[in-house]
C-alpha cells in the first residue's frame, strides 16, 4: 500500500492525529529527519488552526497520508454533486468542518455547496487534493511486521479478509457508500483496545483516532504489538509518534 519505491533507511514515523497543529508537525520534522524516515500522517483536518500549513508540510516532506475519518468525510463532501451523496456534504458542513475553511481564508457563507467548491478549488490550486482524496486505507509495507490503520482492526476477522474489503471500498465506486469501520470506528472500541483479537494478525497494529489520555507507557501494550497514538491536542496533550525501526514512542510536547 505504500507509494515508496524503496524502503526508507530509518523506517517510518507514524504520527498521531494532527488536527491542524502545523507547529507540532514541523517540530517533529526537525527532530526526525524526513530524508531518511518516511512520515505517515493522519487526521490533518479540522479542530486546529493551521490545517493548510499542516497539509503543506506533509506534502513538502513526501508523507504518506493514511485514510482517516475526517479526510474521508471531507473528500466525499467536496466531491458532491459528482456522486450524488448529499449526506456526506451535510455531515461535513454541520458536524466535521471546524477551522478547515478558515485556515484557507474561506469565510463560512452558510451555503455548503458553494463553500465546499471553493475549498476544493483551493486544495487543487495548492496541489494538496491528493493528501485528502488519494489516501491509503492502511499501510503494510512488504517485508515489515506492522500494520498502520486509523481506527483499528475488526476483532475476530483475519487481517487478510479485512484488507481486501478496505481495498475495494477505498479504490472503487463503493467509496461513496461506505464508512469503513477500520477508519471510522465510531464506537471508539477498535482503536481503544489494548490488545489484538486472537486470529486477526501476528503483526504490530498502530492506530490513531480515539483521543486517548493515556500516558506513554500505557500506549504500547500486548507485548509491544499494540500501539495507540491519538491524543487530545486541544487539551494540551503532546503529539505522539511511533518509530517503526526502533519500536519506540516519542512525544512532541506543547
Amino acid at each position: 500500500m505504500s507509494k515508496l519505491l524503496s524502503p526508507p533507511e530509518n523506517g517510518y514515523a507514524i504520527v498521531g492525529d494532527i488536527h491542524g497543529r502545523a507547529d507540532l508537525l514541523l517540530r517533529a520534522t526537525e527532530l526526525i529527519d524526513p530524508a531518511t524516515t518516511r512520515f505517515v500522517v493522519q487526521d490533518m483536518l479540522d479542530k486546529g488552526p493551521e490545517v493548510r500549513k499542516s497539509l503543506q508540510i506533509a506534502q513538502d516532506i513526501g508523507a504518506i497520508a493514511l485514510a482517516d475519518n475526517h479526510g474521508w468525510v471531507c473528500a466525499n463532501a467536496l466531491s458532491y454533486p459528482e456522486h450524488g451523496e448529499r449526506l456526506w456534504l451535510d455531515g461535513w458542513y454541520r458536524h466535521y468542518e471546524d477551522s478547515t475553511l478558515e485556515s484557507f481564508s474561506i469565510p463560512r457563507s452558510g451555503h455548503a455547496v458553494r463553500d465546499a467548491q471553493r475549498l476544493r478549488e483551493q486544495l487543487e490550486n495548492d496541489g494538496l487534493w491528493s493528501l485528502i482524496f488519494e489516501t491509503t486505507p492502511y499501510l503494510e509495507p512488504t517485508g515489515d511486521d506492522f500494520i498502520a490503520v486509523h481506527g483499528g482492526l475488526l476483532p475476530g476477522v483475519p487481517w487478510d479478509t479485512q484488507k481486501v474489503r478496505l481495498d475495494v471500498t477505498a479504490y472503487s465506486g463503493q467509496r461513496w457508500q461506505y464508512a469503513p469501520e477500520q477508519i471510522f470506528d465510531d464506537g471508539h472500541l477498535l482503536s481503544m483496545s489494548a490488545s489484538i483479537s486472537p486470529g486477526v494478525t501476528s503483526k504490530r497494529v498502530i492506530t490513531g483516532h480515539s483521543h486517548c489520555w493515556l500516558g506513554v507507557a500505557e500506549r504500547m501494550t500486548d507485548t509491544g504489538r499494540r500501539i495507540r497514538l491519538a491524543s487530545r491536542l486541544w487539551h494540551g496533550d503532546p503529539l505522539f509518534i511511533y518509530l517503526t525501526k526502533s519500536q519506540e514512542i516519542i512525544t512532541i510536547e506543547q
